[in-house]
């Protein structure tokens, strides 16, 4: 284990001024994905909650436009997220566009391909955080069994975020959808459940929050301030 991830495992929480998360309760099936239409179409109602999903996506962005709402929700009540390797271009004006206080988002760039993955599984078992995003160009199965320990341990959400799907890999997450970006819309498709394919193959048509949506936004929010002063 490198020096790095010992010193995240035991210093985590000293380190960021975080707390203790709130745990997810063991039984819990799932949590609310911040919208009531993508609720319905996920398989239990919501995201797989102390569990692995992944997200199989055309870019990296596609699969954060997807979280964005889980995040706002998480945000809003206090809850710690932590981000794993997250992309160095990461828009920072899709977190402004849902509110998202980043003070409460820890970011977390490891410095190769093998400290990754450790950090990785330390995020997910210290208990210190309520949902875990790692990204990655393409995965592995080798880590896997003991990320979906460890997701218990620390009575969290984990969600893998990756371009390049493994067929294996779907056997040791509890859910696999396919995300991919059309114009001002998300396409969305559950593949499967453990491993399962799951029929009829079920897919779904989401917005997806564009550069127009922002700049009309930032209008908006320019205006009120003028109307305050």
């Amino acid at each position: 284990m490198s020096n790095w991830s010992i010193y995240l495992d035991k210093n985590f929480s000293q380190s960021y001024g975080i707390q203790q998360a709130f745990d997810f309760d063991q039984e819990q099936a799932a949590i609310s994905s911040g919208t009531s239409l993508l609720d319905e179409f996920l398989p239990e109602g919501g995201w797989p909650a102390c569990e692995l999903s992944e997200v199989v996506c055309d870019h990296y962005e596609t699969g954060l436009q997807l979280l964005l709402p889980l995040l706002a929700k998480a945000n809003a009540e206090d809850r710690w997220i932590t981000m794993v390797s997250p992309p160095a271009n990461l828009n920072q004006s899709l977190f402004e566009y849902y509110g998202i206080d980043m003070s409460k988002v820890l970011l977390i760039h490891p410095k190769n391909a093998v400290d990754d993955k450790i950090t990785m599984n330390n995020a997910l078992k210290n208990g210190k955080s309520d949902i875990v995003i790692f990204w990655t160009r393409k995965l592995g199965t080798r880590f896997l069994a003991q990320w979906r320990k460890s997701v218990k341990q620390g009575s969290c959400a984990g969600v893998i975020i990756h371009e390049k799907g493994n067929p294996h890999s779907s056997r040791s997450v509890a859910l696999t959808i396919k995300a991919k970006s059309e114009q001002e819309n998300v396409l969305l498709a559950c593949e499967k459940k453990y491993g399962i394919q799951q029929k009829p193959k079920s897919e779904i048509v989401l917005p997806r929050v564009c550069e127009k949506n922002i700049a009309n936004r930032q209008r908006q929010t320019a205006i009120q301030l003028e109307l305050i002063n």
